[in-house]
Formats: C-alpha cells, structure tokens, sequence
C-alpha cells in the first residue's frame, strides 16, 4: 500500500534557537533548561533519544528579555550550524526548554507522532542539506521542503515502536561496552593505585617520546587526496584508531612538520574546546600522521601503549585542570611531561597489558554484535520510510 508523502514543514514546526547571553549563562538551575549542541550531542553520543536537562538554566522572566518562547516536550531538536551539523545527532524534547541560536527544532504538528518523525529524522544525513559558506549552515526553508512518508498515525506509531524494539537492542551493547570500559580502567587502579591519590614520584614524561603534529597546506587540495591516514581530534572517537575521515599524500607529509608514527602510537587531543570536559585518548593501529590539535606520545621499551594510554585516563582530571587557553583550551608538553603516573615494573607492566587485551576480545566481541545491530536497525530504518517494514 502506498503511503503519501508531504513536505516536513507541513507536519512539523521548524524553528531556530536564540542568542544566549553571556551574562544568563552558568546557572545550575531554573524554570528551563537552555540547550545548547553540546546538550543534545551529549545525549546522541550516549546512545540516548530524551533531553531534560542542559548545563545552564533560565527563568520565567527571562524568556522576556530573550524575546524567546520554549520548544515543548516532543520537539526534536539537531544542530543547524557548523561541523556538529555532520555528526547527525538527533534528541526528542521531553520538558519545555530553550535552544541557543546554534540549533533548531522540529516540533510534530497534530497528525504527526514524535517517535515517528524522531526515527525519520534520525535516518537522514542532513550535512548535504548545509550551504556551502565559510561556517555550514542549515536553512529552514531548505528543511521545510523535505519529504516524508505520512501513513495514518495508528501506522506511524507502529513503525516506532518496531524502529524501538531494534534500537533497545543497541542501546544494551553500548551499555556493555561501556562497562568493558569501565572494567579496564578499574583493572589498572586495582593493579597500580590511583597515580592522583598520593604523589607517585613518576612522570609521564619518563615513559615515552612526545611527537608533536603538523598541518598540511589545504591550499594545495591534491595533498588531501592520498592513501595516509591524517588524524584530527574529531577522529578521537574510540579507544583505538582504524581510519581517519581525511588523509594525505606522502607529498604532504614532506612539504609540512607533520611525522608518519607506526601503529601503536599513543594520540592524545591537547588543543580543543572538548579539553573543558574530557580527555580524548586513542591508540593508532595504522600508520598515522595528525594534526597540531594532538600529541602523540611513543612508548620506550618495557612499556606498552595499552599502559600509557591507561595512564593519561587514570590523570584526566588533573590534566583538565591544567588545560588553559582562549576560546580553544589547550594542553602543553610541559603539562603532558609532568602527568603523574604510578611506578611499575616491566612485568607489572606486560600482565596488565596482557590482562587488558583479553577484556579487548570481549569487547570486539561486544563491539562486532552492535556493529551487526547498526547495519540492521538502518535496513529497518529504510524499509520502514519507503512503507515495506
């Protein structure tokens, strides 16, 4: 049966946030909570759909001076400018709330579910949508003249509870995986103690050579058209680094300061507006070269990659607290070369490397299953919005 298809702007509300003044910002609490991207990519990257609650707050007066109105529970709510455009994170309003003028919302009219329009929302990638300017940005006319499917709501309200039924089973791997995490890092306080309790009279520095990164000239685009994986801090995504979004010719690696590290290499963000509230670490398993935004740190001899890697987690905290800068926060080498880190002896050192990799079987195991999960929940996804689910 064939299902009719209207543009989203004559079922949903399109609407973008406001400027949120810097002397409004900073409360804890409130009437309403004032979102910003980072609110709802938070939510996106745990796996979540519900978005209560932000890190700063508004009152009922407010909402005067801001000449703002609030988006109600059931809006769904993605970012409209910039490169969190590309990272496709979609949340589903469950409390009244403001948006920041770097997002937009979509709020389902009467012959619309929210789950429905959350789950088409989610299925598309809005990045190609975003004008080609110096900043990328999403317009609302563009939005407005997208097609979606509209089956009756009895119908849509089906599709959504199948679309949650496969999305649960996901969300229970990313829950595994994220205790293996867990696990890990309770593994290396449990063998070595915690390196910020009590002075461990060691320093990172003693344990590793530093590489700084360089930047290839994007005046020259043939340079971004090779085989080398160039890393930046938004592939800092996982534990371990595979691939990279961008990479670069050999040419490039030798017209720039940048250094081909060997697979086991230690990458660590020190320059990023993410260093205010964590500390993005990876081991590369592929050669790789990288930008000014990370550090890379070469283990010596009788320490693995695995145990520096835990100990930059184990020193996150302390590092942040050093993070300094403009806009951009930002680590130096210094501050990297003094990160306490507890003593330990080669074989220490080798039985929880060895520890730590049969957790990282399991984990693959865990990882491999949600991956297969993926792939099916965007089958259903495409079924579903072309009317065959």
């Amino acid at each position: 049966m064939s299902t009719a298809t209207v543009p989203l702007g004559a079922v949903a509300e399109l609407r973008s946030g406001v400027g949120f003044p810097t002397r409004l910002q900073g409360r804890p609490s409130g009437d309403f909570p004032f979102a910003k991207v980072g609110d709802i990519s938070a939510v996106g990257r745990a796996g979540g759909r519900d978005l209560s609650s932000a890190n700063h707050y508004v009152d009922v007066a407010d909402l005067r001076t801001l000449r703002a109105k609030t988006f109600p529970a059931g809006t769904v709510v993605f970012a409209k400018i910039g490169e969190a455009i590309r990272q496709n994170f979609r949340a589903v309003v469950t409390r009244p709330l403001l948006l920041d003028n770097n997002a937009m919302g979509a709020t389902p009219g009467p012959g619309i579910d929210s789950t429905y329009l959350f789950h088409f929302l989610s299925s598309i990638d809005l990045y190609p949508l975003a004008q080609s300017t110096t900043v990328p940005s999403l317009r609302k006319s563009d939005l407005a003249r997208i097609p979606i499917p509209l089956p009756p709501i009895e119908e849509q309200r089906r599709i959504a509870a199948v679309l949650d039924a496969a999305d649960a089973l996901r969300a229970k791997r990313r829950q595994a995986l994220a205790k293996l995490d867990t696990l890990t890092q309770a593994i290396f306080i449990d063998m070595f103690g915690d390196p910020l309790a009590e002075d461990p009279g060691r320093e990172l520095g003693e344990l590793v050579r530093f590489v700084g990164g360089g930047t290839p000239s994007k005046a020259v685009p043939e340079y971004f058209e090779g085989d080398i994986c160039w890393a930046t801090s938004k592939d800092m995504r996982g534990r371990f680094l595979d691939n990279t979004i961008d990479h670069i010719t050999s040419e490039a690696v030798a017209s720039s300061a940048t250094k081909l590290v060997p697979p086991g290499t230690v990458l660590v963000v020190v320059k990023s507006k993410v260093l205010a509230h964590r500390l993005p670490v990876t081991i590369s398993r592929v050669p790789t070269c990288f930008g000014q935004d990370l550090k890379g740190l070469l283990p010596h001899d009788g320490v693995t990659s695995e145990f520096v890697a835990n100990c930059l987690r184990a020193s996150a905290s302390w590092l942040l607290r050093q993070a300094r800068g403009v806009n951009t926060e930002g680590l130096t080498l210094e501050q990297l070369r003094r990160t306490p880190v507890p003593r330990a002896t080669r074989t220490e050192i080798g039985h929880f490397t060895v520890t730590i990799k049969a957790v990282e079987v399991r984990r693959n195991d865990v990882a491999e299953s949600l991956e297969q999960l993926n792939t099916l929940f965007a089958s259903l996804q495409q079924r579903a919005f072309r009317g065959e689910l």
